[in-house]
């Protein structure tokens, strides 16, 4: 059994991919009512893209939100090592498309999304398993 714990990369993306363990890091907010750096820690990654240590993109989708009967604005932050940028373009489509399906569960969506932000087969696997996808 795969310990969770140790396989998750929440609070710790920046440290992970400045050991080259993590190619991408996505975080995500209401556009329309940021909660800041709580969300998207921006200060923590901003040096190392300033030095060209990471790649930094933004992304803003309309997702349909039923509390409120109407699309809301999410905007997402990503963050790639330089050499695997293309994981970027690739990461919005896979939003795109999971935005399309809202509480649609897509397990190869799902898959493809963890796969693009490096977590292996038997981590992405567990999280599925243990239905926590969402905080690993």
């Amino acid at each position: 059994m795969l310990d969770l714990s140790a396989a998750r990369h929440v609070g710790r993306e920046l440290e992970l991919m400045l050991a080259g363990r993590k190619p991408l890091a996505l975080f995500y907010d209401d556009a329309a009512d940021p909660a800041g750096e709580a969300a998207i820690p921006e200060s923590l990654f901003r040096p190392y893209v300033a030095r060209g240590e990471l790649v930094m993109a933004e992304h803003t989708v309309d997702v349909p939100d039923p509390l409120l009967g109407a699309p809301a604005p999410v905007r997402y932050v990503l963050y790639a090592l330089p050499y695997e940028h293309w994981r970027i373009p690739a990461m919005r489509l896979a939003l795109e498309l999971h935005g399309r399906t809202p509480g649609l569960a897509d397990e190869g969506l799902e898959r493809m999304i963890c796969a693009l932000l490096g977590y292996t087969r038997e981590e992405t696997a567990a999280c599925l398993d243990a239905g926590v996808l969402e905080r690993c």
